[in-house]
């Protein structure tokens, strides 16, 4: 429950919310569908892409479509349990992400303070004259799209305002990007001994869910090709218990020099 709204239980997975959202998004996109606004706005002779090029909807559907597109691809991160070595690389992002999120947090915060202090200092900086221009610039100085003359031109007119910002670098660009490249570091080596095994158990459930949804037939024949009713052999003459799989190999692969028995 979320405010004492009740939540289906099975939106608690993110695959099933983004399917859950990506239908919403669908939906809409047909509701909102330029081309069946355009039907009914003139003559079929007239029917052009550009007839109803400032239908208010095409904003909307824009949206709704770059939306669709993006749900559609984080669905397909599915596939990656075809490769163990790329669904374990998967499983490490998904269990990073909660560490980028902190550095966010903790950047934006830094962020909307020194923006709030700096827009309380007396300078005659257009780019930091209030609270909003001065966290989109900071912003910017953080992602490295300041350039340099503009650093030259805050040192020569306020060296205060020159001054706060290279505290505000130190402290987010140097001390927390450190900081967070610890953590992911940290945090990476302590999955990375298991992460292997979380692609596999991944795959197992994934084959578990699909299991119900195969037919009874094909399942039958797939269990009757397998020929587990069988003994198989340990050696030549050696006759083994039933249930197994019989695996090939060459004889010289594995030699015993010394009986142990």
């Amino acid at each position: 429950r979320i405010a004492r709204i009740p939540i289906p239980e099975y939106l608690c997975k993110w695959q099933n919310a983004c399917s859950f959202a990506l239908m919403w998004c669908l939906i809409l996109m047909f509701c909102v569908e330029p081309i069946v606004h355009c039907l009914f706005q003139g003559p079929a002779e007239n029917f052009t892409r550009t007839w109803c090029r400032d239908e208010p909807w095409r904003f909307i559907y824009a949206l709704l479509s770059t939306m669709s597109i993006l749900l559609y691809f984080i669905l397909m991160s599915d596939f990656t349990v075809f490769s163990t070595r790329i669904s374990a690389f998967t499983l490490v992002c998904y269990r990073l992400v909660s560490e980028l999120f902190l550095f966010l947090f903790a950047a934006s915060c830094c962020t909307l303070a020194f923006a709030c202090s700096i827009s309380a200092l007396r300078q005659k900086d257009e780019n930091f004259n209030n609270s909003y221009h001065s966290f989109l610039h900071l912003s910017k100085i953080v992602l490295n799209m300041m350039s340099m003359s503009a650093y030259d031109e805050m040192e020569d007119r306020t060296p205060a305002l020159f001054i706060a910002v290279a505290t505000f670098i130190v402290i987010v660009c140097i001390f927390l990007m450190s900081l967070f490249v610890a953590q992911l570091s940290s945090a990476y080596q302590a999955t990375f001994d298991d992460m292997v095994g979380y692609a596999r158990l991944n795959r197992g459930q994934i084959v578990v869910a699909t299991m119900p949804s195969v037919p009874e037939y094909r399942w039958e024949s797939y269990i009757a090709s397998l020929r587990l009713e069988h003994r198989i052999e340990f050696g030549e003459g050696d006759i083994g218990l039933a249930g197994g799989l019989q695996v090939m190999e060459p004889s010289s692969l594995n030699p015993t020099l010394q009986e142990k028995v």
